[in-house]
This record gives structure tokens, sequence and C-alpha cells, in this order.
């Protein structure tokens, strides 16, 4: 949820593509994307979805977020 800034769709793509050459694990990947996120955009919501499908048809899913979540996404 963007509060004053918002992230180019082209920078954000060019940034997410350059950690396919990074010896990193999934969840630092997750990890570092919401930090900066967080430090640069400062939004009151975000989530961040890491869906890494390794060699072997083994997935990984790994979800990060920071902020309180907003009152209308909760369903009763």
């Amino acid at each position: 949820m963007p509060d004053t800034k918002l992230f180019e769709l082209k920078s954000l793509r060019d940034y997410l593509t350059s950690f396919r050459e990074r010896k990193i694990f999934q969840e630092e990947v997750v990890n570092e994307v919401l930090e900066r996120l967080v430090a640069e955009g400062a939004p009151r919501f975000v989530e961040v979805e890491g869906e890494f499908a390794a060699r072997g048809g083994m997935t990984t899913r790994v979800v990060a977020s920071s902020g309180e979540l907003p009152d209308s996404w909760i369903s009763d």
C-alpha cells in the first residue's frame, strides 16, 4: 500500500533481475528486497513473496512483510 512514493515498474524489474547471478539464499533475497522497499519507499504496508523453482521440481515460497495490514484487507 503506497504512501507518497511509488516505484517504477522497469526499475523494480531490473533490480529483481540483478539477483539472478548472485549466490544468495532465497530467504535473503526476499528480506533484502523487503528492506530496500521499506527504506526507499516508506510504505504503510508491504509484502514481498518470492517463489523459487529450483532444479529437480522442488519449489520454495518465501513471504516477508512490514507494516500494519490494512483493515480493508481483513475479512470477517
